[in-house]
């Protein structure tokens, strides 16, 4: 069976679109505890940070993405999809668009939620 695991770089999204301390809470106490009680949540390295950065910089250089005009989440979605590389994980997500350019200059591995 599969383990789930919660990336830090997702959480921090999720808490900063919280809109009310009773979702702060309730993101906290029914998401996030039991993946920190259960040492699942992925934290980017030093190593992540770096890769992600030099993927931006690949992603300027040949690809033509024009860093001005990046959603404000892009550079997190490299932050993730480079953490996932480097622990082995899958990445589930329903951002296919952003992950598929990600994943022409970072091999990882993602899939959409299920069930399809």
């Amino acid at each position: 069976m599969a383990m789930m695991h919660l990336s830090s770089v997702v959480f921090h999204e999720l808490l900063r679109g919280s809109t009310t301390p009773v979702m702060t809470r309730d993101l906290v106490g029914s998401l996030a505890r039991p993946f920190i009680r259960t040492k699942r949540v992925v934290v980017p390295s030093h190593g992540a940070w770096t890769h992600a950065a030099e993927v931006i910089a690949q992603l300027t250089w040949h690809d033509g993405l024009d860093r001005g005009n990046l959603p404000a989440g892009f550079a997190n979605d490299v932050l993730i999809a480079a953490s996932c590389r480097e622990n082995g994980v899958t990445l589930i997500t329903e951002n296919e668009r952003d992950f598929r350019r990600i994943q022409n200059r970072l091999k990882f591995e993602f899939v959409p939620p299920w069930p399809a």
